[in-house]
């Protein structure tokens, strides 16, 4: 094996790995339907606003029901927002480090606050347990008329990485 072989071999293998890295997984795009699936897991997903023109993202337990997400907050930032009429975004996410993969929905919409008892009470029954300390008075229902979601590093993709199909 002559000197000029050996280099024409390891620069090959470096465009090749070069080609696979530089090779992104473009994210994909989610149907609602499968938006909407994630949001019927419930649990945490974090509540964005516009605060003193500051946009402010704060966590919440939340359900999806009936159409609406719904959480449970006291007097502050999420509870002014809805109650002067402010757009309300909503995320919830989730990402497998180990599979290097996740999925992220984004849901836009506008809300309303109650303190009925019976729509409280349907929350609790629907699976809404507030894990923040304090009381939370008041039932948020956000009405999503955006919902767009992305899975990113699909298990598929990978296996098909590690293929070289890609």
């Amino acid at each position: 094996m002559n000197d000029r072989s050996v280099t024409r071999g390891v620069i090959e293998t470096t465009l090749t790995e070069l080609t696979l890295v530089s090779r992104q997984l473009s994210p994909e795009c989610l149907s609602t339907d499968e938006c909407l699936a994630y949001l019927r897991l419930g649990g945490l997903g974090r509540v964005g606003v516009v605060a003193a023109g500051v946009a402010v993202v704060l966590p919440v337990s939340f359900v999806y029901r009936d159409g609406f997400i719904e959480f449970r907050t006291s007097t502050g930032v999420k509870l002014q927002a809805v109650l002067t009429d402010s757009m309300l975004s909503f995320e919830i996410d989730h990402h497998d480090p180990s599979a290097g993969a996740g999925w992220s929905v984004l849901v836009f919409g506008v809300a309303t606050a109650t303190t009925d008892s019976a729509e409280l009470a349907a929350s609790t029954r629907a699976g809404l347990d507030p894990q923040a300390p304090g009381r939370r008075d008041y039932l948020i229902k956000l009405q999503p008329f955006t919902v767009t979601g992305r899975r990113f590093g699909h298990p598929d993709d990978l296996h098909r990485l590690h293929l070289g199909v890609l």
